[in-house]
């Protein structure tokens, strides 16, 4: 991983100083306990374990031959739209499903892609409507009479027009647009709304919000809030017991590199001045598909030849270096960087 004899030294020295000046010199964190690391063909997660993350146990999502989940899961839009795994897989109406906090997806085999459960929907055919207004005030849904017969830009509409006095929790509601995604594929039709005194809530099919007129320690007066809506999957039964057991991860914590995590440190560490936006090469040499051992490849940026500046641990892990060599061999694998 050296820099290549091709430019005059003058010119290296001073490309070498741009690149120095341009890298961001971040200390990473130090390997010791994490909460979520990268896995074989996925990722694992202990946040959810029932220990605050205390023990290593926790929840994988990961892509494989049954269903694609990792990749499902960042499709619609990752922890800050569906949280944490709350579940191993299990199977629900003869589909492949995983529990979030915030939503359960479902791998459809012949679509080859997932969708988000009809959550409240479910638990409304599980009898669970009481207890979801008395202990969580989470309303039913209106019968929706008006909806039969009609065509299905009228029955949205219907549905919509919840939302008319309430614009806080609409905004909420439509703020997948904002992230590219159709507010009704993520959320559901609205179902139901009910004003309990300190809190308005709007139940949809696949997710409830929650309008604080009240400071509360979990949101402002005026903050709208998402149900954890999968947490109450658990609660009442919707997700079998046996699924909602932690379990060990394959790996431990730093074994492997996640590529993903290695394409924002290969920008941040300046790599991508010398080796190119894609490691196709530049005043370095390319990296791309890089078939180097990650021992070779830690030397490489530790201890370079050359005058290729030399990566310390106070600039970035060890970890850091073997996301990166991730991030690289996976380029050209397929169109994402």
């Amino acid at each position: 991983m050296t820099l290549t004899n091709n430019f005059p030294s003058c010119l290296r020295s001073l490309l070498l100083s741009l690149v120095l000046a341009a890298a961001p010199v971040r200390a990473y964190a130090a390997e010791a306990v994490v909460p979520d690391w990268a896995i074989p063909m996925g990722h694992f997660y202990t946040q959810t374990n029932g220990s605050g993350g205390a023990s290593d146990l926790g929840f994988a999502v990961v892509d494989d031959e049954a269903a694609r989940f990792l990749t499902e899961f960042r499709q619609f839009g990752g922890l800050p739209a569906l949280g944490y795994p709350v579940s191993q897989r299990f199977q629900h109406g003869g589909l492949t499903a995983q529990a979030f906090q915030k939503g359960i997806l479902l791998w459809d085999d012949v679509a080859q892609s997932a969708h988000l459960m009809n959550l409240f929907d479910e638990l409304a055919r599980s009898g669970a409507d009481s207890f979801l207004e008395t202990h969580r005030f989470i309303p039913p849904s209106e019968p929706w009479h008006e909806d039969t017969g009609q065509p299905w830009h009228v029955v949205v509409a219907n549905h919509l027009a919840l939302l008319d006095d309430y614009p806080e929790i609409a905004r909420a509601y439509f703020a997948e647009r904002q992230h590219g995604r159709d507010p009704i594929v993520h959320n559901g039709l609205p179902m139901g709304l009910r004003d309990y005194g300190s809190v308005v809530v709007m139940r949809a099919q696949r997710r409830a919000f929650q309008l604080w007129k009240v400071e509360t320690p979990w949101a402002g007066a005026g903050e709208v809030v998402v149900v954890n809506g999968g947490d109450l999957a658990k609660e009442l039964n919707l997700v079998p017991t046996a699924a909602q057991e932690p379990t060990a991860a394959p790996v431990p914590p730093f074994e492997i590199g996640d590529a993903e995590q290695g394409n924002i440190l290969f920008r941040d560490t300046g790599c991508m001045l010398c080796h190119g936006l894609k490691a196709e090469g530049g005043i370095g040499p390319a990296l791309a598909e890089d078939t180097v051992e990650f021992g070779a490849f830690l030397a490489a940026v530790r201890r370079p030849d050359g005058t290729m500046p030399a990566y310390g641990a106070d600039i970035i892990t060890d970890q850091g270096i073997r996301d990166i060599l991730a991030y690289v061999q996976s380029l050209g694998q397929d169109d994402e960087p």
